[in-house]
This record gives structure tokens, sequence and C-alpha cells, in this order.
């Protein structure tokens, strides 16, 4: 008797799990994200096909969470729902994913055990063979007439980490929902590029260190905005299929190098910063042959292995030079007091991006929005910085100039003592009478010649002093 209840267990247990993943969606209940419906399969060596997927033998996994977040692996991860609709025959429907840097899936459209239509889509896939030319993957849908079912098994591989926000539109829906998310985006690359265009101004008239990094984290900024965006694709790389990865990977080399160099900048009191400033230089050129790897690596060996050392060093960096900036703004570097809000937003920013690249959290709908908004801010504070730390060196230029022409009229005054010192002496009388004194005016005359002569030579020290302090100050 207990074995047959234990039997009945497990056979309901199974009709439950066949079900679980079946689900039957309204035209007014659209859009629906679908993360929580997935079955999960992970295939640690990439190996297995979709027939095999389509067999029996597999035990797939239900998901937990709202966006199925996979993080940084080797793996293919193959997903699986069933979908069945009421009244939505004649609508436009598309599975649209919210990633644009998933390096490839494919979909296959399952009718009992055969594959009806397949569709691929992914940063590696030429913009020209894609079903829907986007900045993200866009997948057309049709759904099984009433009463009928249709299923859906993908496969997904990423070099930098699988997500899958995966949500079951119309193309109307997908359109409008999309136009804030492109407003958001250009504005933050707008952003970007106009502070790239002051730093840059900046640092050209002044050759100051610190606008060299500013300058550095803007420019390479703007490019790994365009890879994460997925507007690079779309406007600069639409038919390559390893530039969408490579260009971020090196820009990424590129920010930590800019991180390094905004460190390095930084003057302040402390027994560790010469040490501190060693390490700086040494990651600083490290970069170089980093970012070269990147480039001439063969493509199907870019994968987490060689990934995750640049996220690690980049996170250590900014908190180096947090704490830099941190000692600066307590000696009394007002400039530093905006540096260190704008790197607390850049730490939040980018840990939000960790959480779930190591699968710590998993990953939130909002999430790209609200790293977007911490960078922005952190850009803003970047900016005062800059303008705090052109104000002091003005206000520094100006007093050394006022000392200048402070020491250049003492130096004239005294100037004039020797002028008349000399002009009231018994010599002159000499020359205009044209008498002679004896030894005592030839002995005056000899002691005001030499005052006279050092007199020149002071006023010419005066003229050189005066011009150095017309250069100011770098």
């Amino acid at each position: 008797m207990t074995g047959l209840l234990l039997t009945v267990a497990l056979l309901l247990l199974h009709c439950t799990d066949a079900r679980a993943a079946e689900l039957n969606i309204t035209q007014n209940q659209l859009p629906v994200n679908l993360g929580p419906y997935l079955d999960i399969f992970e295939d640690p060596e990439r190996t297995l096909t979709i027939e095999q997927m389509t067999s029996k033998s597999i035990q797939w996994q239900r998901s937990t969470q709202s966006i199925p977040t996979m993080g940084l692996s080797k793996s293919a991860h193959w997903f699986s729902i069933v979908i069945s609709g009421e009244n939505m025959m004649d609508e436009d429907l598309v599975l649209s994913l919210d990633t644009p840097t998933l390096d490839r899936i494919e979909f296959y459209f399952v009718n009992g055990d055969e594959v009806v239509r397949t569709s691929v889509a992914g940063d590696t896939i030429p913009l020209s063979q894609l079903d829907y030319p986007y900045r993200i993957p866009v997948i057309p849908f049709e759904i099984a007439a009433q009463g009928q079912y249709t299923k859906i098994i993908f496969r997904a591989t990423s070099s930098v980490g699988v997500e899958i926000p995966l949500t079951l539109t119309t193309v109307s829906l997908l359109a409008e929902s999309q136009q804030s998310v492109l407003v958001f985006d250009g504005a933050l690359l707008l952003m970007f590029l106009f502070c790239f265009g002051i730093s840059l101004v900046l640092f050209v008239y002044t050759r100051d260190p610190l606008f060299l990094g500013v300058t550095l984290f803007f420019g390479v900024g703007s490019v790994f905005l365009l890879t994460q965006t997925g507007l690079g694709r779309i406007w600069f790389w639409p038919e390559s299929i390893d530039a969408n990865t490579r260009i971020s990977l090196v820009s990424a080399t590129a920010l930590v190098a800019s991180l390094c160099l905004i460190g390095r900048a930084l003057q302040f009191e402390n027994r560790y910063r010469d040490s501190a400033n060693i390490v700086l230089r040494f990651l600083t050129y490290a970069m170089i042959p980093l970012g070269l790897y990147y480039i001439i690596i063969p493509f199907d060996q870019i994968n987490s292995d060689n990934v995750v050392p640049v996220l690690v060093i980049a996170l250590l960096v900014a908190f180096t030079v947090l704490i830099m900036a941190s000692i600066t703004a307590v000696q009394g570097s007002k400039a530093a007091i905006y540096l260190v809000a704008s790197w607390l937003l850049i730490i939040l920013a980018y840990s939000s991006l960790l959480v779930y690249k190591f699968e710590l959290l998993e990953r939130f709908a909002s999430s790209s929005i609200v790293g977007q908004a911490l960078v922005i801010a952190a850009g803003v504070f970047l900016l005062m910085s800059m303008a705090e730390f052109v104000r002091s060196k003005s206000d520094e230029l100006v007093e050394a100039r006022m000392d200048t022409k402070a020491k250049a009229d003492f130096l004239k005054n005294v100037s004039r003592e020797f002028l008349t010192a000399r002009t009231s002496h018994p010599c002159k009388l000499e020359a205009i009478n044209g008498r002679t004194v004896g030894q005592t005016g030839r002995a005056y005359k000899k002691t005001y010649d030499n005052r006279h002569t050092t007199e020149r030579s002071l006023t010419q020290s005066n003229k050189r002093f005066a011009g150095d302090g017309r250069t100011g100050i770098r």
C-alpha cells in the first residue's frame, strides 16, 4: 500500500512538472514577462542538439527567478516554455530580450517532436540576417490556434554573461516601450561626448595629467556605452560577428587605464602614496597588452575565464582611487570632495553590474536604467570636480601674479634708491664743473660705480622675474 501511494505521488509530481511551464495568455495581459515560466537545462560541454533536447530524458529545472540569471558561464543554457493564447491570432506578436550583449540565442518552435521553425539572434549575428534588425534580440512569434499550444525551446550562449529578460509582446507595444529607453541611452551618450569635449579642451590648454585621465575616461566610456546599449552595432559595425564583444573588452581595459591616470594625478601627503602610484603606473601600462590580447585572440576562445580578470582589476582600481581621493579631500581639496562623490556613484553602478555577472543576485528589470542614472550623476560630479580644480588653479595663478608684482615693485624701489644716491654724489659736480676733487672724489666715484653696476644687475633680474611671473604656474 505504501509503495502504491508513493508511485501515485511521483506520477502526480511528474504531471505537475510537465504542465507547470505551460502559460495561457490573453490579449489584455500583454506584455508578459516569461522568465518565471521557463524550464532550464545547463549544457556545460555545449554539445547537445535540439533533437536531444526534445527527448523525454532531459531533466528540466523550473526557473525560480523573474529574470533567469546565469552569470558569467562557459556553458550553453537551454530554456523551454509552452504557450497558448486566446483571441490573439491577429496580433503581430514578438519575443524580445532586453540584453544587447548576448552573443547568440537560437529559437526552435516545436510541434510535437518536430521543429517547425528556427530563428537566430544576438550580437554575433550580422544585422542583415536578423528577422528584426534591432539593437536587442527580437523574434517573430506565431501563436497556435485557440485550444492548441506552441512549444518554444531556445539555447543561449555568451562570453560576458547570460541573462534572459524574455518578454512576449506586440511590435507596437515594443516600439512604445523602447522610446523612453532610447531617449535615456541617447542622453547618456550625448552627456559623455559633451564631457569628453570639455575635458579634451582643458587638457590641451593645461596639460594637466588629471584632465588626461578624465578625457580618456569619457572618450572610451562613450565607446563602451555604444557596445552595452547595442547602438554601436546599429550605427558602426552592423555586419561584424565579433566587433561588439571585442570593442567592449578593449574599451573596458582603457577605462581601467583612465582610472589609474586619475588616481596618479591626485596630490596628497601620505607615506603610501608613492607605492600606490607605482602600482597604478604598472596597471596603466599593463592594460595595453591586455587590450591587444582581446584583439588578437580567436573569438571562440573569449570566455568568462579571460573576462573575469579585467572586471576584478577594475573594481580594485576603483576602490583604490576612492581611498586616494578621500585622503585628498580630508587634506583640504574641494575638487577631491566632488571626485569622492563621483567615485562612490561609479562603484555603485559598477557593483550593480557585477552582482548578477557573478550570480550574487538576480538581475532586476530596471537594473540597466538604475545603472545608467548612477553613471549620469557620477559624470555630473566629475564635471563639478574639474570645474573646482580649474577654479583653484586660477586662484593660485592670480595669487602668484600678485606676489610677482609685489616683488617687482620692491626691486624697482630699491633701484630708484641706488639711482638717487648716485646722482646726488659730488662726482656729478666734478663732471659738470670740469674740476678734480682729488683722491677722495675718485674713491667716492669708484664706490658708486660699483653700486651702479649692482643696480643694473638688480634691474635685469627684476625684468626676468617679472617675465617669469607672466608665464603662470602649470
